[in-house]
Order: structure tokens, then sequence, then C-alpha cells
């Protein structure tokens, strides 16, 4: 029996390689090869991994806000981010995907990539970060553990732990992993920036000026730098010192950001309350709705 259907395999077989040439037909519909388009065979390619070079640990090509926007692209508007997303470097081109909220183009990404930076840890990073834009922080704490198996002293998976912990108020493990953050990288500003947006969420101003004055003239076009600084020294009563570093920002931030409220508020106690009112009747409208209350008494205030 076996030996009989072993002929008829042959003959099938001999018939298929002898029949006439015939035009082929699509197996799939255009709509099918349409949706499945951005697959290649080169899944199934042997990859070499990338190895991992701290001095290369950045967002390349991304410098719009200096070294803070090569450690964070979080920094940069919106027009930027969207610029990111055309770099050479993939783990750039994933997270700027994941801040334009475009998650299925970022799990593309990170589907292409991941073989080359299985042993990355700024890979499983920026996986993580994209789950946390997601609102997924267990997930996210999953990869910066992932990114800490792979190399245990990595400083901005550290950091972004601490960021988990802030969110669950867990706000002494957070600074503990912000600080922890800062002594392996002394010279990054991101976990600094973390910390101190604690300190003011509790007031505590003077903790927040001491871990940022040391880098502000190096990282003077940092928005976030400037704006923390500005509101620490509203929060402490020197006004002048504040309009200071409001003035480095870009006027047009403060049109859609509560920058644009404190920074009227500030230059009122400075005395320029014309200056205050023009920013803050240049405010976005729209943008205000969250924080209408605020607003009104501050231009109350500036119209006495």
């Amino acid at each position: 029996m076996k030996t009989f259907l072993f002929l008829i395999l042959l003959i099938l077989l001999n018939a298929c390689g002898s029949s006439p040439k015939v035009q082929e037909q699509p197996e799939f519909s255009p709509d099918i090869e349409k949706e499945f388009s951005y697959i290649e065979n080169s899944d199934f390619e042997v990859v070499k991994p990338a190895n991992f070079q701290l001095e290369n640990d950045i967002h390349p090509g991304v410098d719009d806000e200096g070294i803070p926007a090569q450690e964070t692209i979080a920094v940069l508007p919106d027009s930027q981010i969207e610029k990111a997303s055309m770099a050479d470097d993939p783990l750039t081109r994933i997270i700027s995907y994941c801040y334009q909220r475009n998650f299925q183009k970022s799990a593309q990404e990170i589907d292409k990539n991941y073989k080359k930076y299985l042993k990355h840890p700024a890979f499983w990073n920026t996986v993580g970060n994209c789950f946390m834009l997601q609102k997924k922080p267990r997930a996210a704490l999953l990869y910066y553990n992932k990114a800490r198996e792979v190399k245990i002293d990595y400083a901005p998976s550290i950091s972004n732990i601490g960021v988990v912990y802030a969110m669950k108020n867990q706000l002494q493990k957070a600074l503990a992993a912000f600080e922890r953050a800062s002594q392996i990288r002394p010279g990054s500003l991101v976990p600094r920036l973390n910390a101190t947006s604690v300190y003011l969420k509790y007031h505590q101003y003077e903790k927040a000026i001491s871990l940022l004055i040391p880098f502000a003239n190096r990282f003077s076009k940092s928005r976030a730098l400037n704006e923390i600084l500005a509101t620490a020294y509203l929060l402490k009563g020197e006004f002048s010192t504040s309009v200071k570093y409001y003035k480095r920002m870009d006027r047009d931030i403060f049109k859609k950001s509560l920058a644009g409220i404190n920074y009227g508020l500030a230059l009122g106690m400075s005395g320029e309350k014309s200056d205050a009112l023009d920013i803050l009747e240049k405010m976005d409208a729209a943008f205000l709705n969250k924080y209408e209350k605020y607003y009104a008494k501050v231009k109350e205030f500036l119209k006495q």
C-alpha cells in the first residue's frame, strides 16, 4: 500500500513538472497584500546584535534642546518629534512614533529591529517608554527591568522606574531612583528634572533650585529646565529671577501652557504689568478652559 501511494506521488510530481506553463494568478488579494506590506522576509534572517556603547546612548541628530533632547525627545515641540520619525536611528524612530501616538507604526519598528537590539538596554528602555505613553506603567516596568537585565546600572531605566514610583505616589522610592540615576550618570539632566518635579509639587523649591542651578548655563536652551527654575523662583518670591528664566523660553510656548499664566504673574509681580497682560491676552482660549479660574484671578490682579 505504501509503495502504491509512493508511486502515485511520483506520478503527480512528474505530471506537475511536465505540464505546460500557465499564467500565474495572484495568491492574495490586493487588500491583503497592502495590509501586510510592511512585513519582510528579513524577519527570518540571522541578524548580528548591535553592540551597546554608552557614548552613543542618545538620539543622534536630535539636538534642538541640546543634550536634554538627546536624552529624551519629550522636550521637543510636536513638529520636531514628527521630524524625528525620519531619523536614521531606529530607536529615535520608535520613540518618535510613540510620542505621536502612532503605536501601530512603533510596534512595526520594534518588531523589525528587536533582534538587532536584544543586548541593547536603550532598546528595552524605549519599548518601556512606549508603554508608559499608552498609560500602561506595569508593562513599562517589565521592559525597564529588562533593560537592567542587560545592564544593571543603566541610568535611563532607573530614572524611569522612579517615574513609575512617582505615579504610584511612592515618592521616597521615586527620589531614591532619580538620585541613583544621577550618581551613575552625573551629567544627565533628565533624572534631576524628574526629581525637581516631585519637589515642586510639594513647594520644596529650594531643593529644586539646588538640583538644577549647576546645570542652568550648560542647558540654557532647555525648556524644561528654564520652566522649572522659573516656577521655583516664582514660589520663592524672587520674581525678577523667575522672569529671567521665563525669558529664555520661546514666547509661543506661553500660548498653550500653564507657564504662560505663571509668566504673566511673575511679570506683574516684577512691575511689568503691561507685558504681563500682553502675555495673557495672547493665550489660546481653548487651552484656558483647564485653568480658567487661575487665569481669571491672575488677570484680575494685574488690572488692579
